[in-house]
């Protein structure tokens, strides 16, 4: 096991740029068949990013902001991520401007799945600015991503919080820095390792983002919990075998040795192997 570790921790470094955001679409589904093919022959979009300009002054049929807008259109639709722009000028659709006629929205539909979509997302943001008008983006892609990113700072908070806390509470438990130094040792390989192993799957299928979380829980708290299970049981153990062998104040080291020897290797026996089955 300790062998695997280094190895698994330089080949799992590599894994976050191949994790997915998203994946609640089935490309099987004939529901996800039908909007594809919206999309590829009626070129139907669903709102991914949706640009709503402001003019500080005027309204949005001055020549001046209509060339900005016609220009920031532009720019966005020459872009390969991009299927479709829909604006008030193309579309000469009433409801994209309000009625005091000092905002519009342009909205930009994009090709591919979320994972692209979302990466195109900041490139879009620049090229939608607008000179003199004040821009604010919503749509599916910028919402997914705010949902993304307080989950994303929710999941660290709370990590952050805990393990000190959980090991300040092990260090009180145990009543020993070196036991508490074990399970830290144990927490740490299990989490390199398991990246080596979400490297390996995330080569051959989608893998959530969220999996890198989902480890760092996980492992933190199994190697609590298994070492909760081995320490009492093996300080159950010790106890009995201290009270059969009846050994005195002052006995030998090579007796000491072999009595804890003994708890050992019965502790390894029985919770151990239960401890071995329930990981695998």
């Amino acid at each position: 096991y300790a062998l695997l570790v280094l190895p698994a921790a330089l080949y799992g470094q590599s894994v976050l740029p191949l994790l997915k955001v998203g994946g609640f679409e089935d490309p099987d589904r004939e529901s996800w068949q039908t909007y594809a093919l919206m999309q590829r022959e009626l070129r139907a979009g669903a709102g991914d990013i949706i640009a709503l300009y402001t003019t500080p002054s005027g309204t949005v049929d001055e020549p001046e902001v209509m060339a900005e807008l016609l220009a920031a259109g532009a720019r966005a639709a020459a872009d390969p991520a991009v299927l479709l722009v829909s604006d008030a000028y193309s579309t000469g659709a009433p409801y994209f401007v309000s009625r005091d006629r000092t905002r519009t929205f342009v909205i930009v539909d994009l090709k591919g799945d979320e994972t692209e979509k979302n990466g195109a997302y900041p490139r879009l943001t620049a090229l939608l600015q607008a000179d003199g008008l004040d821009v604010r983006f919503t749509g599916l892609v910028p919402g997914n991503l705010a949902v993304i990113d307080a989950i994303r700072d929710d999941l660290l908070r709370a990590e952050l919080l805990a393990v000190p806390l959980t090991a300040l509470l092990l260090l009180f438990i145990f009543g020993s820095v070196s036991s508490l130094s074990v399970l830290l040792g144990t927490t740490v390989c299990t989490v390199l390792l398991s990246f080596g192993v979400l490297r390996l799957i995330a080569a051959v299928t989608d893998v959530s983002v969220f999996a890198v979380n989902t480890i760092t829980i996980l492992g933190f708290g199994l190697a609590v919990d298994y070492s909760l299970f081995l320490v009492n049981r093996f300080r159950e153990e010790l106890s009995r075998e201290v009270a059969a062998a009846g050994t005195p104040p002052g006995a030998s080291m090579q007796s000491e040795r072999t009595i804890v020897e003994r708890a050992l290797v019965r502790t390894m026996q029985t919770t151990g192997r239960a401890v071995a089955f329930s990981g695998v």
